[in-house]
């Protein structure tokens, strides 16, 4: 229910944002499975939400709305990569290419930052491994794509590409 609201395009956009954060604070609650009980989330629902949300970002007129479901992606990237979703930045890289829209480019980039964000923070050596694995496949195409996407639309200029090479990521500041 939360998530037909928050990606329908007919709801109020107040209404939109209330049921996207409200999502997010319940995914971060109930998306894993905890010690003493199972996930309360089945494994085609969790599909179903990585596909509509990631799909309906590239639409999202509101900007806090859109910040709130990009904060969603990364928290569902932060638990599911790599193991239940590891194609995510397959389906950002998609979805980069296939937005010639400003907005939706934007509204791409802003999940691409906080899935990277939240993924270079973790600190369980397999998962360092396994984002260090994913930067030297993916950075070079993420990095020479950026100055072009950025100098090709006025809506992007605040973004900058910047390397870091402490935490082997790529930050938009």
């Amino acid at each position: 229910m939360l998530l037909e609201i928050s990606t329908a395009p007919e709801v109020p956009t107040q209404t939109r944002l209330v049921a996207v954060m409200y999502l997010k604070n319940n995914i971060q609650r109930y998306w894993q499975a905890k010690a003493d009980a199972p996930s309360m989330i089945s494994d085609e629902e969790k599909a179903t939400v990585r596909t509509r949300i990631l799909l309906s970002i590239t639409d999202e007129q509101d900007q806090n709305t859109a910040t709130q479901k990009a904060l969603l992606v990364a928290k569902i990237a932060r638990s599911d990569f790599p193991e239940a979703w590891p194609t995510i930045f397959d389906d950002i890289s998609s979805q980069l290419a296939a937005n010639a829209a400003p907005l939706g480019l934007q509204q791409t980039m802003l999940v691409l930052h906080f899935v990277l964000r939240d993924l270079s923070s973790k600190c369980l050596v397999k998962d360092r491994k396994q984002f260090r694995k994913w930067h030297l496949h993916y950075y070079p195409s993420y990095f020479s794509n950026g100055p072009h996407i950025v100098r090709n639309s006025w809506q992007l200029q605040p973004l900058v590409w910047r390397p870091s090479p402490q935490k082997g990521a790529v930050w938009l500041s």
